[in-house]
This record gives structure tokens, C-alpha cells and sequence, in this order.
């Protein structure tokens, strides 16, 4: 699948490498999210 869409990368880049990039804007956002909850749930959580 990559090598049949490699020519569209030359005639429209913004197609081919916005999916990339949102894709990659959403998993780190899932991941400070998680790590936020973690967080806030362990600080919460304790008996100290």
C-alpha cells in the first residue's frame, strides 16, 4: 500500500502527510492524557 501511493506524495504531500501528522498529534495527546489521570489518581488514591 505504500509503494502504490509513493506518486501521490508528489502531486498532493499535504494528503499523504496530514493523516501522519494528526495521527501522531493524537497519540501523543492519548498519552499525556493517561499520564495526567495516572497521576491525579495516584495523588488522590494514598493514605499518606
Amino acid at each position: 500500500m505504500v509503494n502504490e501511493n509513493r506518486n501521490a506524495l508528489s502531486v498532493q504531500p499535504f494528503a499523504v502527510l496530514a493523516p501522519i501528522v494528526l495521527i501522531a498529534l493524537f497519540s501523543i495527546g492519548c498519552n499525556l492524557f493517561a499520564e495526567g489521570v495516572t497521576r491525579a489518581i495516584g495523588r488522590t488514591g494514598g493514605t499518606e
